[in-house]
C-alpha cells in the first residue's frame, strides 16, 4: 500500500466524490458504517493503552488497513466499480478515517463499538 502522505478531504463531499457516492445516502450510510467499525475498536485500544490521541494515525495506519480491507465484501458495488482497486478503495476508506477524525471532535474519544 502506498506510504505517501495523502490529503486530507476538506469536507464530506469530497469523500462521496472519492468513492462514486455523492447522491447515495443509503451507500453512505453503508461506508460510514464500515468506518466506524473498523476504527473504533483500534481507536480505542490506542487510547486505552495509554497513547495521545495525537500520535494515533502514524501507530495505527497499518492496522487499519488491514482491518478495512476485511470490510470490502461489504462495501457497496457503486462504490466498487467507482473505486475498483482493492488498495486505493482502502487508501480512500482510510482518508474518510482521517476526515472524520478531524472533523468530529467525538472521534478523538472512546466510541462504541459495534456488535458482531
Amino acid at each position: 500500500m502506498a506510504s505517501a502522505e495523502r490529503k486530507v478531504f476538506e469536507n464530506e463531499t469530497e469523500a462521496w466524490e472519492a468513492l462514486g457516492i455523492v447522491d447515495l445516502i443509503g451507500d453512505q450510510a453503508c461506508i460510514l458504517e464500515i468506518v466506524e467499525r473498523v476504527y473504533a475498536p483500534i481507536h480505542n485500544k490506542y487510547i486505552f493503552d495509554g497513547y495521545l490521541p495525537d500520535g494515533f494515525f502514524e501507530s495505527a495506519k497499518e492496522d487499519l488497513l488491514l482491518a478495512l480491507r476485511c470490510y470490502l465484501w461489504d462495501v457497496p458495488e457503486t462504490v466498487t466499480d467507482h473505486v475498483p482497486d482493492d488498495d486505493e478503495l482502502c487508501l480512500c476508506l482510510y482518508d474518510l478515517i482521517r476526515f472524520k477524525r478531524a472533523d468530529d471532535p467525538a472521534w478523538m474519544h472512546i466510541l462504541p463499538e459495534w456488535d458482531f
